[in-house]
């Protein structure tokens, strides 16, 4: 995968164009599977949340491990 980053002074700052594309393909889907009546849009909240707190929580996992190392 490529890796942009988007500051010259900030490395933590990164872009990468395939995430970009997964995180859409995704959203989408759910858009499909969740906004069928409107008594999802309450499901489909809380699974927005849990998936962002779960994604980030992983990667923190992931960066926590590779800088110890």
């Amino acid at each position: 995968m490529k890796v942009k980053y988007t500051s010259s002074h900030i490395k933590s700052q990164i872009y990468i164009n395939a995430v970009n594309w997964g995180l859409l393909f995704l959203r989408n889907t759910d858009d499909y599977n969740f906004l069928k009546g409107s008594q999802n849009l309450a499901a489909a909240y809380g699974f927005a949340v849990t998936a962002t707190m779960a994604s980030s929580t992983l990667f923190m996992i992931w960066i926590f491990k590779r800088r110890k190392k």
